[in-house]
């Protein structure tokens, strides 16, 4: 029912206060109540409400308007009853409060009481169907009036006389009380369900971590000991292409278990200049799998390559949070178009964005042809668990996430939607040029020779093995330990040793306590992590001491130029605490 056409209406007005003196009536209420109360939500609490108005209560049309959450001044509609006496669908239909004085007059009422009047009726297409009465009746919350309820004597023509008032009165009022009640109740199951998802996900994050670590540690052997052997043959030999294909496929695995690590929430970020294209394209693979056959996927790379300081994992999580929503938004399957440009900004608002400042820009959109957003969801759509999606669903933070990845990386987020006609992300982040990741790549991949003492702690066997032959190899004096407990005495009996290469998660005594204990009782040394799987073990640690990390998989070069960047570095050099300083 609308009541947009009331301020057309004249007829006389009336307040009619509640007199509770009708016993069937309170015996049908009573039974009404208690099966509204089983309702699973406020909507179909008011889709029942109308039907049991009419086919319990007596009444005639009615109608169910609230409050808007939005806007006060502004009510929505729920269900209501038609020209014929079936169930009208009337969400999405809104009248202002302030163009009606009888809505006003409604809304502003402060006891529990219907507001009865005569005039025209009119149907949903606002056309006038006759004359009549009208009687209103606020819901209360307990604290404000929510909405109300409307109804009207068109199909019956009955009189709507005192005790019908009454009734509609206290049918209001029980239906306010439901609906907070429901409201609360849904509010209580939205975050209980997301809680229940976040746990899950944590779960799998563990369980997603853990696998990646023990498949790390396997790759770090597999690769180390490949690529050994890759090189200690000659291009002619007939076992270079065998090792060859050994290595790419073992280099693929790594990469499959940095993006679980990454998807698990389990991936420490290590910002590098990073080529996007290379990133889109590496994750171009998983995502024909993620979006199904009903969805396109299309990618359009800029020629020349945008070369960014961002962890690469970061820019595929990016990528899949977006591609995932957009997926959602295409339950019927559409075209999602991942594309890579550089830009050049050379003055403020040069692209309506006057935040953005003029530099050179690796831009990064995607965009969908999905269901698109309305005005009011653009403004929330960053906000932690800020969600349209049902609550088993997600939990909000997968686009809170994407702004918070690209504000950390000093760049900027923009999104244009609009409802039926898909949604467009767009991310400009701040262009390096003249740097090719490829090239220092090989820099750093040059081998690094020295003649300190390392200690080498590594549980695993294999790794640990590996990383003492590739060091000795590159002449340092090299100690090892399996253990936690078994460094600790291995360092008591060597007052020389000028770094420790020690493994984060291990039984009984981690990487970080171990650095810990060394730095209680002994010389000054510098230290190394490793780890296939660090998580929040790591960070806080990490940052405080400065120490690097090597993940795993790592191989030959890489570990040959970490440690000697750290041993010749001035930064994380460890002393006892009795000393005046922990970090240099």
């Amino acid at each position: 029912m609308d009541s947009s056409h009331l301020e057309q209406d004249t007829g006389s007005e009336e307040m009619r206060s509640v007199h509770i003196g009708f016993p069937d009536s309170l015996r049908i209420m009573l039974d009404v109540s208690n099966r509204l109360a089983a309702a699973p939500s406020v909507d179909a609490l008011c889709r029942l409400a109308i039907e049991l108005g009419r086919s319990e209560l007596g009444f005639d049309r009615l109608g169910i308007w609230f409050r808007s959450t939005d806007d006060p001044d502004m009510i929505v509609g729920t269900y209501g009853t038609d020209e014929t006496g079936h169930i009208r669908d009337e969400h999405g239909r809104t009248v202002w409060v302030n163009s009606d004085e009888y809505l006003q007059k409604i809304l502003s009422s402060r006891q529990a009481a219907a507001l009865r009047r005569t005039g025209k009726l009119y149907n949903d297409q606002l056309e006038a169907v006759g004359e009549g009465i009208w009687a209103s009746a606020v819901m209360w919350d307990g604290n404000q009036v929510i909405g109300y309820v409307m109804m009207d004597n068109l199909l019956t023509r009955q009189p709507i006389d005192d005790g019908a008032c009454e009734l509609l009165a206290m049918f209001a009022a029980t239906l306010g009380h439901l609906c907070s009640r429901k409201q609360a109740e849904e509010a209580l199951q939205k975050s209980e369900a997301q809680l229940r998802h976040a746990q899950k996900m944590e779960a799998l994050g563990r369980l997603a971590g853990g696998i990646a670590h023990d498949f790390n540690n396997l790759l770090t052997t597999i690769l180390g000991y490949s690529q050994l052997a890759l090189d200690s043959v000659g291009h002619d030999d007939s076992l270079y292409a065998d090792l060859s294909e050994v290595v790419r496929a073992g280099t693929r695995a790594a990469e499959l278990t940095s993006r679980l690590l990454s998807f698990g929430s389990r991936h420490t970020a290590h910002a590098a200049p990073t080529n996007i294209n290379q990133v889109v394209e590496e994750t171009d693979r998983l995502l024909q799998h993620t979006l199904g056959q009903h969805i396109e996927l299309v990618s359009l790379l800029s020629q020349e390559p945008g070369v960014v300081v961002i962890d690469s994992g970061q820019v595929q999580q990016i990528i899949m949070n977006l591609a995932i929503n957009a997926r959602d938004a295409m339950p019927n399957g559409g075209r999602l178009v991942i594309e890579t440009r550089l830009l050049t900004l050379t003055h403020p608002d040069e692209i309506g964005r006057p935040d953005i400042p003029p530099d050179d820009y690796a831009v990064l959109s995607i965009a969908d042809s999905g269901v698109g957003m309305s005005g009011d969801v653009l403004e929330h759509i960053f906000e932690p668990f800020f969600t349209t999606k049902d609550a088993e669903k997600g939990t909000g933070l997968g686009l809170s996430i994407v702004y918070g990845i690209v504000t950390q990386n000093n760049g900027y987020i923009d999104v244009a939607s609009e409802l039926g006609k898909g949604t467009t992300f767009t991310l400009y982040f701040p262009r390096i040029i003249g740097i090719d990741p490829v090239e220092t790549i090989k820099i750093r991949r040059q081998l690094q020779h020295g003649n300190e003492t390392i200690l080498v702690v590594e549980d695993e066997d294999s790794v640990r093995k590996f990383a003492v032959n590739v060091l000795k190899s590159l002449g340092y004096r090299v100690l090892q330990a399996g253990s936690g407990a078994e460094a600790l005495l291995m360092f008591a009996r060597h007052k020389d040793i000028d770094l420790v290469f020690t493994d984060i998660i291990m039984p009984g005594m981690n990487g970080k306590e171990l650095v810990e204990r060394l730095c209680e009782g002994g010389h000054a040394f510098k230290a190394v992590y490793a780890s296939g799987f660090s998580g929040d073990l790591l960070k806080d640690h990490a940052q405080e001491r400065s120490i690097p990390l090597l993940q795993k998989p790592y191989g030959r070069d890489q570990l040959s130029y970490t440690i000697r960047q750290v041993l010749d570095g001035k930064k994380n050099a460890l002393r006892a605490q009795g000393d005046q300083q922990s970090t240099l």
